[in-house]
């Protein structure tokens, strides 16, 4: 945070550090500025986000504005269910990870299922988790959607994530709200408001004009996440009681998993 571009979040690290010297002084003090260590640190992340703006200028910076959100896996692991099935069996036996992969690649459709259903048998609601052999299979899923949705699902830590920066090129949602209570007309023309506002800024200052932006404009961002936290954060995320819209986003990323994979797409058993 302390090295962070925009000054909210320095402000930020700075309310942190002091708060958190209270408690665990020993664990934050080499985050503070006067540690031999940071002014080095600081550099060489600004030294790499330099770099890599400099290298992004090479590329085009934009595609067509898409008319709707959605789910792209843009990768996964080819070999996840070989990898899941040895994963399982490799606590009950004495043998080496990869002699046991070459058992499992020899095993039938049926023994497959007899493995897999066995290892998933008795989840009676999601909190029943299913076991760690699932950390062996990653997806890779390029999302759009409104930064509403990204602010609710990008608390999910136990993956890799990264966003762009929030701006106006991918349009905005109406929400079916506006419409039914007659105040499409009054939501358009203050979207189209803030994003006047928002080319002006972002010309000369394009982080700072993030701040611009309403959350019903589209952001996009990446998730790369292991089968087991996947699991937990589409079951969670797709109950009845959640946001109608990411909803759709844990719902895609579901049958994004059963189109590649639909052996595992039973590990979703609350979807």
């Amino acid at each position: 945070l302390r090295t962070h571009p925009l000054q909210e979040m320095r402000d930020l690290a700075e309310l942190a550090q002091g708060e958190l010297g209270k408690v665990i002084p020993s664990f934050v003090r080499r985050a503070k500025k006067s540690n031999r260590h940071f002014p080095a640190m600081a550099k060489h992340r600004s030294d790499v986000m330099a770099a890599m703006q400099e290298m992004a200028a090479q590329f085009p910076s934009r595609s067509p504005a898409s008319k709707e959100s959605g789910v792209v896996l843009v990768d996964y692991d080819h070999g996840a269910e070989d990898q899941i099935l040895a994963a399982a069996l490799y606590p009950e036996l004495h043998l080496p990870f990869s002699q046991l992969l070459k058992h499992v690649r020899t095993l039938t459709p049926e023994q497959r299922d007899k493995i897999l259903d066995s290892y998933l048998a008795g989840r009676a609601n999601r909190r029943h988790k299913p076991g760690r052999a699932l950390e062996h299979a990653y997806y890779t899923f390029d999302i759009l959607a409104d930064f509403g949705v990204y602010r609710d699902l990008q608390r999910h830590r136990m993956l890799t994530q990264q966003r762009q920066l929030l701006s106006t090129n991918h349009g905005y949602v109406l929400p079916e709200l506006m419409s039914e209570a007659g105040l499409e007309r009054e939501y358009k023309e203050v979207m189209e408001r803030a994003a006047d506002v928002y080319t002006k800024i972002a010309a000369d200052f394009p982080r700072e004009a993030q701040y611009a932006v309403p959350f019903g404009y589209r952001v996009r961002w990446y998730f790369s996440v292991n089968l087991r936290a996947l699991v937990w954060l589409c079951e969670l995320r797709s109950m009845a009681q959640g946001h109608p819209a990411y909803r759709r986003v844990a719902q895609q990323m579901f049958l994004e998993v059963k189109r590649v994979h639909p052996r595992l797409a039973r590990c979703f058993k609350f979807v």
